[in-house]
């Protein structure tokens, strides 16, 4: 991300309104009082887009060193669906188990019981939340480009996995024949393909499928599911027990098939 300056200029009164022989109102982030600035602020996607916002004016910067707390609590809520702040706070809390001890299981459930974002004050934890969920939604983004999704990522999988002569990934490195290798990557500038798509970078590649907002917030909450998976295996090989409640939840096969491709 880019550096911030340490101490943010004092904030400047905004300009005042366009001048009169102007003949048409001008819309700038420059010309909007704090208040609405920071709600713009909140519909940002990720936190180097509200940077990189700031840092275009001494005025947006000094909004967002004033309010940042505000302006990261409206981006958790808009980028995080309702039914998924659970997950996210499990998910941001479960490695320091590893540091605090058992007694963090405790607080963890009773904090996915009655998830809120209003009691969190601490600017550390709101950035962490909003790169998290800023993370997952660009893996929801690639893995959504796909009309149906589930099967699409299932048979990616079988088909990389096919490549090989019996028919199974190795670990670690191997050696393998030339055609071997270049049908592995045909499989894997394709599997590019649909990334580069995703994010709208492929001019020939036919556009998004727009998914319900009920099936982005179920498939967000998988890839969240994941991604606490993989912090419960990382406690659970430092030597500490996980609970049976923390298991509640699977990633279906289809993010499961698009995460080992990855």
């Amino acid at each position: 991300m880019p550096p911030l300056p340490d101490e943010p200029e004092p904030l400047p009164t905004p300009p005042g309104s366009p001048l009169p022989w102007a003949g048409k109102y001008e819309a700038s982030l420059q010309c909007m009082p704090p208040e609405i600035t920071m709600r713009i602020m909140g519909f940002t996607d990720s936190r180097f887009e509200l940077i990189n916002l700031a840092l275009s004016s001494p005025y947006l910067f000094a909004v967002m060193k004033m309010h940042e707390v505000l302006i990261l609590k409206a981006m958790a809520r808009n980028l995080l669906g309702p039914s998924n702040l659970d997950i996210c706070l499990l998910t941001m809390g479960v490695l320091k188990v590893a540091q605090s001890g058992e007694k963090v299981w405790q607080c963890l459930y009773a904090l996915s019981q009655r998830p809120t974002v209003d009691t969190i004050r601490d600017l550390k934890t709101l950035r962490n939340m909003v790169d998290l969920t800023a993370y997952i939604n660009t893996m929801v983004t690639i893995y959504t480009y796909p009309q149906q999704p589930d099967p699409f990522w299932r048979h990616a999988l079988r088909k990389y996995a096919n490549r090989w002569p019996d028919g199974c990934v190795p670990d670690g490195n191997v050696s393998i024949d030339p055609s071997t290798r270049e049908e592995l990557q045909q499989v894997a500038a394709r599997l590019w393909n649909v990334r580069d798509a995703a994010f709208g970078n492929h001019h020939s590649a036919p556009p998004r499928i727009n998914h319900s907002k009920e099936l982005m917030t179920l498939y967000q909450r998988e890839m969240f599911c994941a991604e606490l998976k993989l912090r419960c295996d990382l406690v659970s090989e430092a030597g500490y027990d996980i609970p049976e409640w923390m298991h509640e939840e699977m990633p279906g096969d289809g993010v499961q098939s698009f995460l080992e491709l990855l």
